[in-house]
Order: C-alpha cells, then sequence, then structure tokens
C-alpha cells in the first residue's frame, strides 16, 4: 500500500507493506518498511491531517516591504509573525533570505509555540544597488510536527517580501508627451508579482504587434486557472484571433475577438469577470460575452506582460509588438460600450498600472501604489511611439 505524500517524508510518505490481522474481536495493523516493524497507529490519520493543514501555510504572514534603490545602502524595516494553528503545540524557527549584498538583523527564531500562541519579530534590511532582476528577499519558516510515535515532520513554508523602489519619484507616473512603450522582441517579457485572489477585475491594455505565427501570450496569467488576454491561439476556433480567458472552476471561459482584426494598428483590449459574467472588450465594443456559476479560480503564478507562464512559472509564448498602459483593477469597470482612455489613472480599485514611459534599474514602476512593479524578462525596450 502507499499514498502520495511527498510532503511529509519523514513520516507519512513511507514506501511499506502492512501486515493486517483480523480477528472476530479485533483488527490489527503493523507497518513494515524497509529495515523495521511499526506499530499500525505509528502515523495517524488525524496526524496526516494536521500536517496537510500545516503544509497549507497562511502561519506565516508578513508586514511592510524591503526597500532597495539605484544606490545601495537603502535601509527598511518589516516583521514576520508565526502563529500556531494547532490544538497542540509546535516548535518553530525562522530566518530571513536575500540575493548576494543584502544584510539582514532580527532576533533568533527557534522556540516552542503553545496553540494559537503568535510570535512577532522585526527586521531590518540593508540592500545593495538595484541590479535587472526582481531581487527575492524571503522569510522562510519550519515547523516540526511532533506525532505521538516519536517521529517529528518538518514542514516548510516562506513568503516572498514586496518591494518598495526608493529614489522612484515620479518615474511610475505617465509622461503622456513622450508617447513611450513597452517594445517585445518575441523573446522577451515583464514579469509581475501580483498575489491577490481576485473574484471580480479588469485586465487591459493598449497593443499593436506582429501577425501571429502559433500561440503568443499578451497579458496573461494562465496555467489550468486564473485569467489572460492571448494575442492568439492555436487551433482556436475561429482562427488567430485575440481572446481572453477567464479560468473557472467549472473550466475555462473563452472569449475570442469577433474579428477581423488589424495586427500593426493601436487598440485596446479588455477582459473581465463581475464574478459571473465575463466580457472580452475590444476598443470598447463588446465581443464576446459568457456566464458561469462558478466561482474563479486562482494560482500562484506571476503575471506576464507579453509572455504566457508554463508550468513552473516560467515564461513562454512570447510576444512581439508594443504594449502600453497595462492596467488590472479589483472590479468589473465596464457595463457597455466605451471610449476607452489613452492614459489610465489609478483610484482605489487599481491593483497594477504600468504607463512603460521609464524604466528603474531592472523594473518598470508600477504607479496604482500597490508596489507591484514589473520586472525585467530577456531584453525589453521603452521607446517613443507615433500613435
Amino acid at each position: 500500500t502507499g499514498g502520495h505524500l511527498q510532503r511529509f517524508t519523514q513520516s507519512a510518505a513511507l514506501h511499506h507493506v502492512d501486515f493486517v490481522r483480523v480477528r472476530p474481536d479485533q483488527v490489527t495493523v503493523a507497518v513494515l518498511p524497509v529495515g523495521s516493524v511499526k506499530s499500525g497507529d505509528f502515523v495517524l490519520g488525524e496526524e496526516v491531517d494536521a500536517m496537510a493543514a500545516l503544509s497549507g501555510g497562511g502561519w506565516l504572514t508578513t508586514d511592510g516591504r524591503a526597500a532597495i534603490g539605484l544606490e545601495a545602502g537603502a535601509g527598511s524595516s518589516f516583521s514576520a509573525t508565526l502563529k500556531n494553528p494547532l490544538d497542540q503545540a509546535v516548535h518553530f524557527t525562522a530566518q530571513v533570505t536575500g540575493p548576494k549584498g543584502w544584510r539582514f538583523e532580527h532576533d533568533k527564531i527557534d522556540r516552542k509555540l503553545e496553540p494559537g500562541q503568535e510570535l512577532s519579530f522585526l527586521v531590518k534590511a540593508t540592500a545593495p544597488a538595484l541590479g535587472k532582476a526582481s531581487p527575492a528577499v524571503q522569510v522562510r519558516a519550519t515547523a516540526r510536527y511532533e506525532l505521538r510515535s516519536g517521529l517529528v515532520q518538518p514542514i516548510k513554508t516562506s513568503v516572498r517580501m514586496p518591494l518598495d523602489l526608493r529614489q522612484i519619484g515620479d518615474l511610475a507616473k505617465a509622461d503622456p508627451d513622450q508617447n513611450r512603450a513597452l517594445v517585445l522582441d518575441g523573446a522577451s517579457a515583464v514579469r509581475v508579482t501580483v498575489p491577490e485572489r481576485l473574484g471580480r477585475y479588469t485586465l487591459e491594455c493598449w497593443v499593436r504587434g506582429e501577425a501571429p505565427a502559433g500561440r503568443v501570450g499578451l497579458l496573461t496569467k494562465t496555467e489550468s486557472s486564473a485569467y489572460g488576454i492571448f494575442w492568439s491561439e492555436v487551433q482556436a476556433e475561429g482562427g488567430k484571433l485575440p481572446r481572453g480567458y477567464v479560468g473557472t472552476k467549472a473550466g475555462y471561459l473563452a472569449l475570442p475577438a469577433a474579428g477581423p482584426w488589424t495586427w500593426d494598428k493601436w487598440t485596446h483590449v479588455a477582459l473581465q469577470f463581475d464574478g459571473r459574467t465575463a466580457s472580452f472588450f475590444i476598443d470598447g465594443k463588446l465581443q464576446k460575452q459568457e456566464t458561469t456559476e462558478a466561482a474563479a479560480t486562482h494560482n500562484g503564478h506571476p503575471l506576464y506582460v507579453g509572455a504566457d507562464p508554463g508550468p513552473r512559472g516560467e515564461a513562454g509564448s512570447f510576444f512581439t509588438g508594443a504594449i502600453d498602459e497595462v492596467r488590472l483593477s479589483k472590479v468589473a469597470r465596464y457595463n457597455g460600450e466605451f471610449s476607452p482612455q489613452r492614459v489610465f489613472r489609478a483610484d482605489d480599485q487599481t491593483l497594477l498600472l504600468l504607463h512603460f514611459d521609464r524604466a528603474f534599474g531592472g523594473a518598470f514602476p508600477d504607479d496604482s501604489g500597490t508596489g507591484h512593479h514589473g520586472w525585467t524578462v530577456g531584453k525589453p525596450r521603452i521607446e517613443r511611439m507615433e500613435r
């Protein structure tokens, strides 16, 4: 017998034989891992449930941001909190990690927490100069779950800290007089981390590009879930046309453009979901609409501007052309036909707003106020554009 429990390699995920004895008054089980024999209750079902609850995360939370600027030495502070969600004491350890050049100061975290008990600690961070890649500053923690048999199963989780770009000034703001846009070469993209789990949203941008030869991602977070707009899809009904996808628990809602299509003309595209109805707009005109009773689905992959995430979150299906004014909102903004704005403004419903008028080291500053900055994949460029 066996099961797919790879997370619990010290306890429940053992290749073994079960030796079961059935008698009129009792049933006994002995578990025979390689080289030993254990009682049938050395891992209980309720213990597997408790370990599964820990492995789902949520017991490590953070507050604040890690700061970085164009010059080395940017300092910041943020906090992390551990909470024991179980009805038994659990031993926790934690540490903060980052790329080369980062320095962290915090108390040593290595202690047992009683049921429901919390432990918070402050981290002081000092950053190197900003490079091309998004620095992965993470709080990593381990919960050591003690089984009644004496086994101890370590369960790990981590939280990646959002970044505060120092010295950014007005670089995130729109500069419409300059008419700049993001230019992608078919091997580049911009990667954005958007952790919010959205039940309603509007995803939109301005775009013009090359006629596609195959599958091309435009603004996508899709991987058997979530949402995205594709420049084209292979073997899609209606041929090669832009289309939006809304992931639900009943499957994807596919929303193609009505066609025909002029690929090299600046065009506004918008995908939205209001919790029940998914809509796809081109230049403010409704192209397709679908309704569902199923809830939206989510994933932990990045949102790519000019690509599509693969199973491990890597960028693929690259776009060739220019993209401008990318906005993600946590509401369905449009009730009917509309005249799309050429330059968007942030409001309380905006989660991401990339004007692509200026870069900041390896970052593309977010004007929404949420700090969801874009980061370089390959060699994306910002260039002046005639519109």
